[in-house]
């Protein structure tokens, strides 16, 4: 029962997601988000039966993403004055980060902050050091370019 619920949990929210990024609410469009969501889901369920989708959250690793939309005006606001300045110059940079092992959680931290650290146009998540609890970032304008990636 709670693997049914979890599965129409993410089938609306992919529908949702759908008609979010379309931007139109036809028929015809609330078809094919409901199908397109009906496959993901069915993927995802597919994957997870079958033991490769092995990561779990920490919430208090998702209450750090509660700043990103700041983070995401601050960073277009940079992004735009350092293009009236002139081209900048990125740059690559590493940023300490608990990327964790193998485990469920350490999965989920480092999907977190791949997807999350990357939405803000001033740096994105390139790849992660485990073994040196770092995360490879290229900034675009490195000197105001904020310290961690989530």
């Amino acid at each position: 029962m709670r693997a049914a619920f979890t599965a129409f949990v993410a089938w609306v929210a992919l529908s949702g997601v759908w008609l979010l990024y379309v931007g139109l609410h036809t028929k015809t469009e609330a078809i094919a988000g409901a199908l397109a969501a009906a496959l993901t889901t069915a993927l995802g369920a597919g994957l997870a039966r079958s033991g490769l989708l092995r990561f779990g959250l920490d919430c208090r690793w998702l209450l750090r993403a509660a700043a990103l939309p700041w983070h995401l005006v601050r960073d277009f606001v940079l992004i735009a004055l350092a293009l009236v300045r002139g081209r900048p110059e990125g740059a690559w940079a590493t940023l300490e980060l608990p990327v964790g092992g193998d485990d469920r959680r350490s999965a989920g931290r480092r999907a977190l902050v791949g997807v999350l650290g990357t939405i803000a146009p001033n740096a994105y998540c390139v790849d992660f050091d485990r073994e040196h609890g770092v995360v490879l970032v290229h900034q675009l304008d490195p000197k105001h370019a904020k310290r961690t990636p989530l």
